[in-house]
């Protein structure tokens, strides 16, 4: 097989499929996303994370230890090829609490439902659907009650949003280690969200103070 990274690297995944005798459907069903996910990626119209390449390089890692050849002697290809578009606005993070508000009861109604567009395993919020421009979560939440807890901590502390919605705010930020989340409204008459991991650019000015 040729290993020149001139090649695009989705050229190696629809190769290597093809020395394996292993089909785009089965490849799909095996990682969990949708045949047309495959198919777009080989037929280079859908931009995916290295994080989803480097997935399917683990599943077909698993048939075959070559393709871990191919995986990393092709990681800088599929970086520059298969980058996530970047936002076209910057989101503005700030952190406030409306006058009057009463946080515990606030912390109270909400729930976390979690999003397949965050995960790229099998979780609590169904088979992983993961978006070219969304970060994953660690693989080790596996809980969606224990980050139920995470969301109403970080309310009662006040580490929420400027902008609210139905009584809820449109955003949360929880410190758990070294990282930051960021709990996203889905739902505003429910108060359900599902979150995901920021970088540490991205975090809100003044956060850490809610976390001393």
């Amino acid at each position: 097989m040729n290993l020149q990274v001139s090649i695009h690297p989705s050229k190696h995944l629809e190769e290597f499929l093809d020395e394996l005798g292993i089909s785009q459907y089965r490849l799909a069903k095996t990682i969990g996303v949708p045949p047309i996910r495959i198919n777009a990626i080989i037929k280079r119209r859908y931009s995916t994370t290295a994080n989803t390449v480097l997935g399917i390089g683990h599943a077909l890692g698993t048939m075959t230890p070559l393709f871990r050849i191919v995986r990393y002697s092709n990681r800088k290809s599929f970086d520059t090829h298969m980058r996530a578009p970047k936002r076209r606005r910057p989101q503005k993070r700030q952190i406030r609490v409306p006058p009057n508000t009463d946080l515990q009861a606030v912390a109270s109604r909400v729930t976390y439902l979690g999003s397949p567009e965050h995960k790229d395993f099998p979780s609590f919020a169904g088979m992983p659907r993961p978006r070219a421009d969304a970060s994953l979560c660690p693989r080790s939440i596996t809980d969606a009650a224990i980050v139920t807890g995470w969301l109403r901590s970080a309310i009662t502390r006040g580490a929420t949003s400027a902008l609210w919605e139905g009584g809820h705010p449109r955003y949360v930020w929880h410190k758990e280690g070294d990282t930051l989340f960021e709990a996203r409204l889905i739902n505003r008459s429910n108060g359900s969200y599902k979150g995901y991991p920021l970088a540490p650019q991205e975090w809100p000015k003044g956060i850490e103070k809610h976390y001393a």
